[in-house]
């Protein structure tokens, strides 16, 4: 949000996030968004990467992009390859990793993909991510 908010991009991104399904893996990322007038659509079946592919398992998510927030470097690979493996398009984005101007750009570029509405869904795992 501060990232969107200093590129003027805040009230987009909040409307595009109203418009894009949301799947918070613990009650920390929820309450980030309801500080910002949003809720999350969907709970994850525990606080975990086994909880967050539970829930994903009901879903379609073939051929649907997919923001997965990292910690750190960490790809997770677990989520990365059961998402690509029910034919989503996983979108990593690491935003507490300090990047170079070009790494920045690719944030910038997810942010204003998430104002457009181009992005199917974004999983938030902590209310750091949201912020």
């Amino acid at each position: 949000m501060s990232l969107a908010d200093r590129h003027s991009l805040n009230s987009s991104l909040v409307a595009a996030l109203d418009k894009t399904t949301t799947l918070c893996r613990g009650p920390k990322p929820e309450r980030a968004l309801r500080e910002v007038g949003l809720k999350g659509d969907i709970q994850a079946a525990a606080p975990t990467t086994d909880g967050v592919i539970e829930t994903l398992e009901d879903m379609a998510i073939a051929g649907q992009q997919v923001a997965v927030q990292l910690y750190g470097e960490d790809p997770n690979t677990r989520l990365m390859d059961y998402l690509e493996s029910r034919q989503a398009l996983p979108q990593p984005v690491a935003p507490y990793i300090y990047a170079d101007d070009t790494e920045e750009a690719l944030v910038i570029g997810l942010v204003r993909a998430l104002a457009e509405g181009t992005v199917d869904a974004v999983a938030f795992t902590s209310q750091p991510q949201v912020k």
